[in-house]
């Protein structure tokens, strides 16, 4: 449960930003199409200062309905831009190769 004190810790734009993450179900598509694995995820953002674990990222991908949960706002704005990044690289290397 998140407190006064904590959300008073994170400023509103970051808060607002992170309420913007993309489903569970499409976190865990953009990971896949990635081909990254959530451990690559969990380096990737220890390597930005942020405390993750692979198991963490299991339940960022899972469903509210099945005991998903999102990340606290100061990771999810970096996840988010992760994701982002996943999927405009995914995007480049889709129209990259030519079509069978």
């Amino acid at each position: 449960m998140t407190t006064t004190r904590q959300r008073g810790s994170v400023p509103l734009m970051q808060r607002i930003r992170s309420a913007r993450l993309p489903s569970p179900e499409e976190r865990l598509a953009i990971r896949k199409r990635a081909r990254v694995s959530r451990e690559d995820i969990a380096r990737e953002l220890r390597a930005q200062g942020i405390a993750v674990t692979e198991g963490a990222v299991k339940w960022w991908e899972k469903p509210k309905a099945e005991g998903g949960v999102d990340p606290r706002p100061d990771k999810a704005i970096l996840y988010r831009r992760l994701l982002e990044q996943l999927q405009a690289e995914t995007a480049k290397t889709r129209t990259a190769q030519p079509s069978a």
